[in-house]
């Protein structure tokens, strides 16, 4: 194509389809003579020729000659105010002209806000990864279910138990974090939906811990055992007390109807199970689920972590 101007054909590219003349045109310049008001004098206009480049700049499409935005994406038009070529996503209409967003004060004010909820999620990973890391040098050598009680004593119920809040976003990369040594990461990401019904930790464990480590007195509990009548021969159970101790909601056994779980109580003498059932035979054996985890820190008397952020 040439010049639209001078129909020259020597150019330069700019960028994609916008062209520079570089041909050479001819610029003439005149100014008045001594003949000009006195035809005896000499002559009336002097003429000066000048051959400059055209510098005409010109658009024209093609084969592979696209417009490209700034964030290299092909444009669908052109800014009405810098006429610089935009996209869709960081162009709109106002008042029935495509603006880009340095011309656009909305499109401005949302790229301000996004630049500031950017800052915003990096001071807030920067922060608790900074309390990750004082986590564990809080935790130190301690022994692993004592890790793993301390940490579950941080959150509350409602941000271990799923189906009473969502609030678990962070729950598990810190558990990923300060417990990966424990459990493979592809366990421990099944916590959001596993941490009440099927954790990962052996609770045979967790109850040999809790044995050894608790401080605070047990209580008395009522249970059920059963016992068998010598004249019918049949087994019939009795009410009896035993001292130990109850967490709410703290078994993995569960009503399938409303996902309420049962609460798990500990005897002295290391039997488990469900308030008022069989502890040595209880149904599915049920173990300590996440919120027993969390109540077993104040019955150890264990010194609490430092708070998450709350950012």
């Amino acid at each position: 194509m040439t010049c639209p101007r001078c129909k020259g054909s020597k150019r330069e590219l700019i960028k994609p389809g916008l062209w520079r003349c570089v041909s050479p045109r001819v610029l003439i310049q005149e100014e008045g003579g001594p003949g000009l008001t006195n035809p005896m004098a000499g002559p009336g206009v002097f003429r000066h020729e000048h051959k400059v480049p055209c510098g005409l700049e010109f658009r024209e499409a093609g084969p592979g000659a696209f417009l490209l935005c700034a964030c290299k994406t092909v444009a669908i038009g052109l800014c009405a105010a810098c006429e610089e070529p935009v996209c869709g996503l960081h162009s709109e209409l106002c008042a029935g002209r495509r603006m880009c967003e340095a011309d656009n004060p909305r499109l401005r004010a949302k790229a301000a806000r996004t630049a500031a909820a950017e800052r915003s999620a990096a001071t807030k990973k920067r922060a608790w990864r900074e309390w990750q890391e004082q986590v564990l040098d809080e935790l130190g050598d301690a022994h692993p279910i004592e890790r793993l009680v301390r940490v579950m004593a941080v959150w509350s119920k409602d941000e271990i138990w799923p189906r009473r809040s969502s609030q678990q976003r962070e729950l598990v990369p810190t558990l990923e974090v300060v417990l990966g040594d424990l459990w493979s990461t592809d366990l421990l990401r099944r916590w959001p939906t596993d941490l009440m019904k099927s954790p990962p930790w052996d609770h045979e464990q967790v109850l040999e811990w809790f044995l050894d480590a608790v401080k605070t007195p047990p209580t008395p509990q009522q249970i059920l055992t059963p016992r068998r009548v010598p004249v019918l021969g049949e087994m019939k159970a009795k009410l009896v007390t035993v001292p130990g101790w109850t967490f709410t909601s703290g078994s993995t056994s569960h009503i399938l109807a409303d996902d309420w779980h049962y609460p798990m109580t500990v005897l002295i003498d290391g039997r488990r199970g469900s308030y008022l059932d069989r502890p040595d035979h209880a149904p599915g054996n049920p173990g300590f689920s996440g919120v027993a985890l969390r109540e077993m820190a104040p019955l150890a008397q264990l010194p609490g972590l430092s708070p998450p952020p709350r950012v």
